[in-house]
C-alpha cells in the first residue's frame, strides 16, 4: 500500500521549511514535544479547496504566549474592609482555538465569478495544546493535533469561501442578472409555447445555458481569476462542492504509517 507521503501528505516541517509556493504559507510554532514530521499536509488538498472558494493565498500563523481559556469568579458584593466578596459561581471565559481574517483583493471589474480574497488563519497553540491535553489521547499525541490542525484549517476555507461565493452580488452580476431574466422571460414567451407543442420534453432552455457558457468562455480569456460555474451570479455549485469537500477531504493527518 502506498504510503501517505506518496499519496500527497507532506511533513510539517518540510512544508515550513522548504516549500516555496507563497500562495500557501505555514508556520505553526507546535511545541517540542509533538513529533512533526508525523503530522503530514495535503498542499495540493489545500490548493484545491481554495480554488474552489477564490481564495488566492492562505498564511496560517501558529502563535504561543496568547490568553488561554480561563475561569473568572463572579464578585457577590464588597466587604466591610472594601475587600471583594466572592460569589459561588464562576464565569467560564472560552479562549477560540482559531481566529480568522478573510481580506478582499479589491480588484475591478469584478464579478463574483473573478472576485478573489485572501485568508489569514492564527492558530493559538496554547489554547489547542490544551484542548488536546483534555482528550484521552493526550497532548504529546501527533494523532490528536494533527485531527484538531485538519478540521481547524478546513473550517476557515469552507466559511470564508461561502462567503466569497454566496454573498454580497457586484454590479456585473447584477447585469448579469437582468440580462439572464430578460432571456428566461423571452424563452417562456415565445419558445416554450411553440415548441412544447411539438416536443413536451424541450423546455429546457439551452439558449441560456449555450449564452450564459459563450461568455464564460470569453470571461476566462480575459480574467485568469476567473472561476466557472453553472450559475450566472451566485456560484452555487461551486459552494456545495466547497461544502462537500471541506467536510469530508483530509487535509492534515498522522503519518504514523510511514514510521514502521
Amino acid at each position: 500500500m502506498a504510503s501517505n507521503i506518496e499519496k500527497g501528505f507532506i511533513p510539517l516541517p518540510k512544508v515550513e521549511q522548504e516549500v516555496t509556493d507563497e500562495t500557501i504559507i505555514m508556520s505553526l510554532n507546535l511545541p517540542d514535544y509533538v513529533d512533526q514530521d508525523r503530522i503530514g499536509v495535503n498542499l495540493a488538498g489545500i490548493s484545491k479547496l481554495c480554488k474552489l472558494g477564490g481564495i488566492t493565498h492562505l498564511v496560517v500563523i501558529g502563535n504561543t504566549g496568547e490568553e488561554t481559556s480561563h475561569v473568572v469568579p463572579e464578585v457577590a458584593g464588597v466587604n466591610s474592609d472594601g475587600s471583594a466578596s466572592l460569589s459561588k459561581k464562576i464565569e467560564k471565559v472560552i479562549v477560540p482555538t482559531f481566529e480568522t481574517n478573510p481580506m478582499h483583493n479589491g480588484k475591478d471589474n469584478e464579478t463574483i465569478s473573478t472576485r478573489t480574497i485572501g485568508l489569514y488563519v492564527d492558530i493559538n497553540v496554547d489554547e489547542l495544546g490544551n484542548r488536546i491535553a483534555e482528550t484521552s489521547e493526550g497532548v504529546h499525541s501527533p494523532k490528536a493535533w494533527a485531527k484538531e490542525l485538519d478540521k481547524g484549517i478546513k473550517t476557515p476555507i469552507r466559511k470564508a469561501g461561502n462567503q466569497n461565493l454566496l454573498h454580497h452580488l457586484e454590479s456585473f452580476d447584477k447585469t448579469d442578472f437582468r440580462v439572464m431574466a430578460f432571456m428566461t422571460g423571452l424563452t417562456i414567451a415565445v419558445y416554450i409555447p411553440v415548441y412544447s407543442v411539438f416536443d413536451p420534453h424541450s423546455l429546457i432552455l439551452p439558449g441560456e445555458l449555450a449564452v450564459y457558457r459563450m461568455f464564460s468562455a470569453l470571461t476566462r480569456k480575459e480574467h485568469p481569476d476567473f472561476r466557472f460555474s453553472l450559475f450566472p451570479g451566485f456560484q452555487v455549485d461551486r459552494a456545495i462542492a466547497l461544502g462537500i469537500m471541506g467536510r469530508t477531504k483530509t487535509l492534515i493527518k498522522d503519518l504514523r504509517q510511514d514510521k514502521k
